[in-house]
């Protein structure tokens, strides 16, 4: 192992080394879990000779993608702009932007936030004649954003009963859904969890897309893999199903 790596333990050591097609390195905080992965991408591409556009990095905040990028940066010079280094919902974005046209949106669509989401379910409440301060936007939003972290689509959720929540927003919130989604559509607009559950849309949709992508990546790194939700884990099964992953 050359000089660069002497500073890394045994344990990393033997981690940065193996290539394996599954390999999950957990621990506590500090142990130098994140040191293990940065590594391990600069040496797939220094002594692997792995092309850098064939590797993704998947993380679960900004600050976390803006630190590995300044780190790999420090190691890879103008190598790691090739990297795709992002969030679950940056990486969904670039890929939506050059594949949403197939489901009938264009590539400059908008992307809201959370508040952006909850100020349309408002003019979607007043027109469907719902008192906005008897029931609240706020929760008509988290209520569709959690369905769709479920890959559960407005269709699915008016048709399936056994879907919807048993609360006393559940009688009106099918058609919130709906008409949300319908106007998000219009306004060529996509909110947080559009953006994972339509790349998901698309590969289940579009076979040929889908081989683009899992043939683009052959390492697939992520970070935190304990948080993922139900469409993320969805997402990375489909988009890694032939890729070596590495997951701390």
């Amino acid at each position: 192992m050359k000089k660069e790596y002497k500073f890394l333990n045994n344990k990393q050591l033997e981690v940065i080394d193996k290539d394996s097609g599954l390999l999950i390195v957990t621990g506590a905080p500090g142990t130098g879990k994140t040191t293990t992965l940065i590594n391990k991408v600069i040496f797939q591409i220094k002594e692997k000779k792995v092309k850098p556009n064939e590797i993704l990095i998947l993380t679960s905040c900004n600050y976390e993608v803006d630190f590995l990028f300044n780190q790999l940066r420090n190691h890879l010079s103008s190598n790691v702009k090739e990297l795709w280094i992002g969030t679950f919902f940056s990486v969904c974005a670039r890929i939506l932007r050059s594949e949403i046209y197939r489901i009938g949106y264009s590539g400059d669509f908008v992307i809201y936030d959370f508040n952006d989401s909850v100020e349309l379910i408002y003019s979607c409440l007043r027109d469907l004649e719902i008192d906005p301060k008897i029931y609240p936007p706020n929760i008509f939003a988290r209520i569709i954003l959690r369905q769709k972290f479920s890959q559960i689509s407005s269709e699915r959720y008016i048709s399936d009963e056994t879907l919807q929540e048993n609360d006393y927003f559940n009688e009106f919130a099918k058609d919130v859904y709906q008409l949300y989604q319908s106007r998000l559509k219009r306004n060529n607009a996509v909110d947080l969890g559009d953006l994972l559950m339509l790349s998901v849309k698309i590969f289940n949709e579009n076979k040929t897309v889908l081989k683009k992508y899992q043939s683009k990546f052959k390492y697939i790194f992520v970070d935190e893999f304990q948080e993922l939700n139900f469409i993320q884990s969805i997402f990375l099964k489909k988009l890694g199903k032939f890729a070596k992953l590495f997951f701390i």
